[in-house]
């Protein structure tokens, strides 16, 4: 529990990260004195991600001043954003996706829905260019994070930088993700046969998105049992990304507790936390099973108030 509670991450997690970046990490040695170990590097910067606070908080309990460690947490953070980021958070595709269609499927018998949607708000500190730009309606200076996460609060897909000022929908109609399934880069690969309809893959999100093929959202003033069914289904599917978000910023309390005023740091530290949060997820154990095919309860009901 000891690298639990200090750095967020057990044994294994932590030897797999620093593995991973020990190269880039490790100093020479010099006649001034010995460099500070990886593993040292790496800890400070968990630390510093688990706890938040200042600079000089962190650097007082591994012994080191205030501007040494704000240079190796910014240079761990600039590795793992770099070297970690692209290989944790990967938008599913072929078997995977099937794994996650299965998972959704199995949570609340919604079929063929690939991913959660939805956005948060990441504190930060007023940036001294445009800061007024960044005040959301929630009355704090934020960055806006879109993320997609799969059936195991996984997260598949990360557009993280832009402005509190903006909502969700208009990030997302500006974001990669958009461009990629309304493009037919992904969720166009796998198609069933619903009720003599063909569906292709889903995203779920909320009310602030625009319906789609490719996203959908409950009914709005549903009257009849199959729509309310349809939102109750959405609904408990949705979750999944709301509580994604509360395991992240539960666990990286950086995410909302911080001195930092550069917005494109803010944005490289939300990047690596949750990277950090899908290797979490990924060494605690995935989920394995083999794809099903939707049951046929679940396919008649989604085909009656889904696509009929």
């Amino acid at each position: 529990r000891k690298y639990t509670n200090a750095y967020r991450v057990d044994l294994r997690t932590f030897q797999y990260l620093v593995q991973l970046s020990r190269h880039h990490l490790t100093r020479q040695h010099t006649r001034l004195g010995e460099p500070i170990c990886a593993e040292k590097r790496l800890a400070m910067t968990l630390h510093w991600l688990a706890h938040g606070g200042t600079f000089e908080q962190t650097g007082e309990k591994y012994s080191v001043g205030a501007s040494t460690c704000h240079g190796i947490v910014h240079q761990t953070v600039a590795f793992l954003k770099n070297n970690l980021v692209k290989e944790a958070i990967k938008f599913p595709t072929g078997d995977k996706l099937n794994r996650v269609m299965a998972g959704f499927e199995s949570l609340a018998d919604l079929p063929m829905c690939a991913g959660a949607l939805d956005g948060t708000f990441i504190h930060m500190q007023k940036p001294a260019i445009w800061g007024d730009t960044y005040w959301c309606y929630k009355n704090y200076i934020a960055i806006i994070m879109l993320a997609v996460c799969d059936h195991r609060c996984c997260f598949t897909y990360v557009d993280v930088g832009r402005a509190g000022c903006v909502g969700d929908a208009y990030t997302y109609n500006q974001s990669s993700l958009k461009r990629h399934i309304m493009g037919s880069t992904w969720l166009s690969e796998v198609e069933d046969e619903i009720n003599d309809v063909l569906v292709k893959p889903y995203l779920i999100a909320d009310s602030a998105f625009a319906l789609s093929p490719q996203l959908m959202k409950c009914y709005e003033n549903a009257t009849h049992r199959h729509q309310k069914n349809f939102n109750r289904s959405l609904i408990s599917t949705r979750q999944k990304i709301e509580n994604a978000f509360g395991f992240l910023k539960g666990r990286w309390k950086v995410l909302t507790k911080n001195h930092i005023r550069d917005p494109a740091f803010m944005r490289d530290v939300a990047l690596v936390c949750t990277a950090l949060h899908n290797v979490w997820v990924a060494m605690e154990g995935s989920d394995q099973k083999p794809y099903q095919r939707p049951s046929l309860y679940a396919r008649c009901c989604f085909g009656v108030h889904g696509f009929a």
